[in-house]
């Protein structure tokens, strides 16, 4: 008997559909919305802090949206240091205001993107929401940092059951860039010896914040954070979202993410492979994870391991939809 195999299942905007929306009390699949986030530092006075990538990645992100998932250009916001648009450059304020765009209003059956190009780094943790204590930070072009717990609030808690949100973070340290609960167990690596030289300062260049003086908190939260009376220690709370978000993270929490020369271009390594993956073929969520911990450990020589968590427990042979 001819065995019959069953093609994953693709995820859209009709899986959210609830029963009340059914009847027509709710509103049925919405909106799209993206917010791209491209940072080159290339005035901080450190240049050792300056990154080249930056602006591909994004570029390229927003055409594969475009190119292959159907997104048009005005449901865009695009933000770079550049200079061309000032009242678009991505200092701190207007960071935090476009994320607080991205999610207003969302509703059932909308679709979100978020992808952050840029510098990545750790503070120590001040509310006991961290393991490790210390809080996963990026870095704005003016300097300042927003911390996960900040990005969580904005991005993930406000978000009603059935509206999506998809996150890409290329940066150092990006792991748990958003403090969301469900962290995918990665597939085993396998180290292969390289046919390559080892990288140099040339080939490869980390997108970690090298500060001059620490970074101070902007913010900080109000609440006592329960403690652990064997140890004295904060308990790490669990941070919940009725939305389904997903984080695609360049390396895990203590690790750096590298650009490099692809071609005659400088990108990300985590963009340039998550774009290529989505391009050449449908991936369920296995497999594009089982592919980017292929690739990337194979172009940063062992040292990059992508991560993927999310607020809900991810169909993981489900294919992908953006």
């Amino acid at each position: 008997m001819e065995e019959i195999v069953q093609s994953p299942k693709i995820m859209d905007f009709k899986d959210h559909i609830t029963f009340a929306q059914q009847l027509g009390l709710e509103p049925g699949p919405g909106r799209r919305r993206a917010l791209l986030i491209g940072i080159r530092y290339w005035r901080d006075e450190d240049k050792d802090n300056v990154l080249k990538g930056a602006y591909a990645d994004i570029d390229d992100m927003q055409h594969l949206l475009m190119e292959n998932f159907g997104w048009s250009r005005d449901e865009f916001t695009v933000l770079k240091d550049d200079l061309i648009q000032p009242g678009s450059q991505p200092t701190r304020d207007i960071v935090l205001r476009e994320m607080g765009n991205l999610v207003k209003g969302a509703r059932p059956g909308d679709q979100l993107f978020f992808h952050f190009a840029g510098h990545g780094g750790q503070v120590m943790d001040d509310d006991g929401d961290e393991y490790d204590d210390l809080d996963e930070v990026i870095k704005t072009s003016d300097g300042h940092i927003i911390v996960d717990d900040e990005m969580f609030n904005i991005l993930v808690k406000p978000l009603p059951r059935g509206c999506r949100l998809t996150a890409v973070f290329d940066c150092c340290n990006s792991g748990t860039g958003l403090d969301l609960p469900e962290i995918v167990k990665t597939p085993p690596i396998v180290r292969r010896p390289s046919r390559t030289p080892s990288p140099t300062p040339s080939m490869m260049k980390a997108r970690r914040m090298r500060p001059r003086a620490p970074f101070r908190r902007l913010t900080s939260s109000r609440e006592v954070p329960r403690v652990d009376v064997t140890t004295a220690r904060p308990i790490p709370t669990r941070k919940d979202s009725d939305g389904d978000v997903i984080l695609w993270s360049a390396c895990q929490d203590n690790e750096a993410a590298y650009e490099k020369k692809i071609g005659e271009t400088i990108r990300g390594v985590m963009t340039y492979n998550f774009i290529s993956a989505l391009r050449a073929k449908q991936h369920t969520y296995q497999s594009l994870l089982d592919e980017l911990c292929v690739k990337l450990p194979e172009m940063c020589k062992n040292v990059q391991t992508p991560q993927l968590s999310a607020s809900q427990p991810i169909p993981m042979e489900t294919l992908i939809s953006i």
